[in-house]
């Protein structure tokens, strides 16, 4: 990924999970074999266990020069592990991830009736 790239893998207004770009539309093979590790992983595996179950316990996770932003997030999708993960080319501190992910994705953002707490310590 390009630094300051930013992909949204969750819910884009409908039940299923997806990795999109900023267009809203699945990023497709380049995109996801431009992220450093197997992209299935942001499907979940950025969330400690300790907070799987609150919407908005998020977590921030730095892999390979690409940051990851996690937390549960049931706006959309009640069944449990349901989650919002952006992932951004780049190293950014939690404030900064938080911005630009609302930049980048507002409409996702626009639906969270929760706040977004960094739970990563």
């Amino acid at each position: 990924m390009k630094k300051n790239e930013c992909f949204y893998f969750g819910c884009m207004g409908s039940v299923g999970h997806h990795l999109v770009g900023i267009d809203g539309r699945w990023v497709g093979n380049s995109g996801e074999s431009s992220i450093p590790f197997d992209w299935r992983k942001l499907d979940g595996g950025f969330i400690p266990d300790i907070n799987k179950w609150s919407n908005g316990q998020a977590a921030l996770t730095v892999v390979d020069n690409h940051t990851i932003l996690s937390f549960p997030d049931n706006s959309v999708d009640s069944r449990p592990a349901s989650h919002s993960t952006f992932i951004a080319g780049g190293v950014f501190e939690f404030n900064e991830m938080v911005e630009m992910a609302k930049a980048a994705f507002g409409q996702v953002w626009k639906r969270y009736e929760f706040d977004v707490v960094d739970k990563s310590k």
